[in-house]
């Protein structure tokens, strides 16, 4: 499976979620191997954003924490940037989405699961379209 890291970024909520369910033995093994992939991608991710919130942005002298504010000259700048990596694809090799009905009584809501939808998660109870 690819993914972009904007796509993986939003699934991150609903993936957090999903690691307190119960689930079949196999399908836990699967997800936590892909999530090994998902949290080193997003620690990248996160690690290349604060470098741009550095190079882009201005450092509050009494706080000393870095920002971009929007009335920046380089706000522009700094969204492209940011915008092309998070463009940037992940592979996920041999994954095999979930089926959602494993899920059980798992809580999630729809924010957290429509990103999910399709990537990690699918419904096996719904048939195919032909």
């Amino acid at each position: 499976m690819n993914i972009t890291l904007k796509d993986l970024k939003a699934c991150e909520k609903g993936l957090t979620k999903i690691l307190t369910a119960e689930l079949p033995a196999v399908s836990s093994f699967r997800l936590l191997g892909t999530l090994d992939i998902v949290r080193k991608s997003l620690e990248r991710l996160e690690e290349v954003r604060k470098q741009l919130v550095v190079k882009y942005g201005e450092k509050n002298d009494s706080t000393g924490v870095y920002t971009v504010p929007r009335n920046n000259e380089k706000w522009d700048q700094f969204l492209q940037e940011l915008g092309d990596v998070l463009a940037e694809e992940v592979t996920i090799e041999g994954f095999i989405p979930l089926d959602i009905n494993q899920l059980g009584n798992t809580t999630i809501s729809t924010v957290e699961l429509e990103p999910l939808l399709g990537k990690f998660l699918v419904d096996e109870s719904k048939p195919v379209a032909s």
